[in-house]
């Protein structure tokens, strides 16, 4: 690993050197800095002094296009052992951004031996440290995954480029064991320009010939892939709005990599065959990476792409990874729930299981003990997954995610107490309704008030689709009894004998029925829903009556004419 200076003039290299060298002293505590630049940019000699001790520095910083040999770590040893006899506070660090050759090293690791603690070398990797304590570069685990997931080629070399105030990760790529190809993304891993790319490859020299990997254009057929359409480069070209050489290139990488299904569809073959995203957990986990935290988490999770896969492969992932327990039901009642938050699946597919076991002092330390341990905690990772979602649920395109997955409502409520000195108390209760269909609903102000019939109205439908029975009756109660609306009411009444009806009370949800024929005598779904609750009494003469008249308002209805055959 090496970390380049790269500018376009030994001037500006100088400057740029000069803005690093300062921005990591300043993380060590240093200031009162004193500079000077030689050797065409890439050779930096400070003097600063500590802000707290006062105590000096000596500071020599190298950027060359080789790594630093030994010989010039004893040029700046013997230097700062000169300067050292008349200031004994002074402290030596050598950074040595290009790296050091392994005779360096091996000189400088028999030197600490000999006890020259203030003497400090700092290879790229211990700059590296310095740069991401200072915020100027990403932390391994955001970037590793985030170059890992955009580049499924294989991989070379990689190195840390500077320009223009800004850190870029380089990574190459590799056509046998040569490399042939680069591409860049900025320090925390995010995209950068295409003007940004090329400007890095103009100035080094070692990036001349290499063919450039547009990760910019991969995002955007990715994205544009998702639905799982098959489509030809033509096609795909029109849609990101790119040129069809630079797409044919993206997508004979894509397809190298398996990334992408080709289909043949005649000659030429580079125009007339079709590509189509692979549907395996693999991908899913490389594209998850990229997209549930970035701006595009909405579209991703409401794909044709992620919805095959979270109907696969992705709940067995995840019953492996977390080991869940509890009734089937449950189980897919909680991957139903991941569908629809970014944040929480997010957080379900990447992050670390060990937090969630109990502390050590309340685990013995068999294997079995600790799987068990693993139990009690899980209210604790629910509770997380709630918190995500209560922040998707502020974002604007989390209505269009349930209304790509035909969620026709959704209530969001959670209460927590702790009653005891050690434990934190806490509670968070909220409600969030979301009724498609309804504009004029949509229209009125998102905080319902508590008194609003039609709100409760809507809670009980919520309510209703979450199979909540009880409490789903308990708010149609509240809205009907203020409720005018004729043909709210007759809803109103449907389902609040259909809650009934499930709670096997069936005189009281025949009531309900007869309450919504008041007003409508020609709704089938009361009729059916009566003839249930009437065979459910015994009286088969009437339900077989209500049977018939459901299916002279709609011949077609299946459920009545199925179950007049029962009777």
């Amino acid at each position: 690993m090496t970390i380049k200076v790269l500018a376009g003039s030994p001037k500006d290299r100088g400057q740029l050197l000069d803005q690093l060298v300062k921005r990591l002293l300043d993380e060590l505590g240093y200031d009162d800095f004193r500079v000077r630049v030689s050797g065409g940019g890439s050779d930096l000699e400070v003097k600063a002094r500590h802000r707290a001790t006062q105590a000096p520095i000596s500071c020599r910083a190298r950027a060359l296009p080789r790594e630093i040999g030994p010989d010039e770590l004893k040029r700046f040893l013997a230097s700062y052992t000169r300067d050292k006899k008349r200031d004994r506070r002074l402290v030596g660090l050598f950074l040595a951004f290009s790296g050091l050759s392994r005779p360096a090293r091996d000189w400088y690791a028999r030197m600490e031996e000999r006890g020259k603690g203030e003497f400090h070398v700092f290879p790229p990797e211990k700059i590296l440290a310095l740069l991401r304590r200072a915020r100027l570069i990403g932390p391994p685990e955001v970037v590793e995954p985030a170059i890992k997931s955009r580049i499924r080629m294989d991989v070379g070399p990689r190195f840390l480029a500077y320009h223009e105030g800004h850190m870029y990760w380089v990574q190459m790529t590799l056509t046998g064991r040569k490399p042939s190809a680069y591409s860049v993304l900025a320090s925390h891993g995010d995209l950068v320009s295409r003007v940004v790319a090329r400007e890095l490859k103009r100035l080094d020299p070692a990036l001349q010939g290499k063919r450039f990997v547009d990760l910019y254009l991969r995002d955007k057929a990715f994205l544009t892939l998702l639905d799982l359409i098959s489509r030809n480069l033509e096609a795909l070209a029109k849609e990101v709005r790119e040129p069809l050489g630079d797409v044919r290139q993206v997508v004979q990488d894509l397809a190298r990599e398996g990334v992408v299904v080709t289909e043949p569809g005649g000659q030429p073959r580079w125009k007339m065959d079709r590509y189509c995203l692979r549907g395996d957990l693999g991908l899913f986990l490389s594209l998850a990476r990229q997209y549930l935290e970035g701006p595009n988490k909405f579209r991703f999770l409401g794909s044709a792409f992620a919805a095959r896969l979270l109907a696969t492969d992705v709940p067995g992932y995840l019953e492996a990874r977390w080991k869940f327990r509890g009734p089937e039901q449950e189980r897919a009642g909680l991957y139903r729930f991941l569908g629809a938050t970014p944040g929480g699946l997010n957080h379900a597919l990447f992050s670390p299981t060990d937090r969630y076991l109990a502390p050590d002092g309340e685990v013995r330390p068999g294997f079995a003990e600790r799987e068990r341990s693993r139990g009690p905690q899980m209210p604790r990772f629910l509770a997380d997954l709630l918190v995500r979602m209560a922040n998707d649920m502020e974002h604007p395109q989390f209505q269009e995610l349930l209304a790509a997955k035909g969620i026709k409502a959704h209530l969001f409520r959670a209460a927590a107490k702790a009653g005891t000195v050690q434990d934190l108390a806490f509670s968070l209760q909220a409600d969030h309704l979301i009724s498609l269909g309804r504009p004029a609903a949509a229209a009125r102000s998102a905080q319902a008030v508590r008194g609003d019939p039609e709100h409760s109205i809507e809670l009980g439908a919520a309510l209703l689709h979450m199979e909540e029975y009880e409490q789903a009756v308990a708010q149609f109660d509240r809205g009907i009894k203020d409720l005018r609306d004729p043909s709210r009411l007759l809803t109103a009444w449907n389902q609040r004998g259909i809650c009934l009806l499930h709670l096997k009370k069936f005189t009281d949800a025949t009531t309900c029925f007869n309450e919504a024929l008041r007003y409508n005598a020609n709704s089938k779904l009361a009729w059916y829903h009566k003839a249930v609750c009437l065979k459910e009494l015994g009286d088969q003469n009437g339900a077989q009556r209500c049977c018939k008249r459901a299916l002279e308002i709609d011949p077609n209805s299946v459920e009545a004419r199925e179950l007049l055959q029962l009777l």
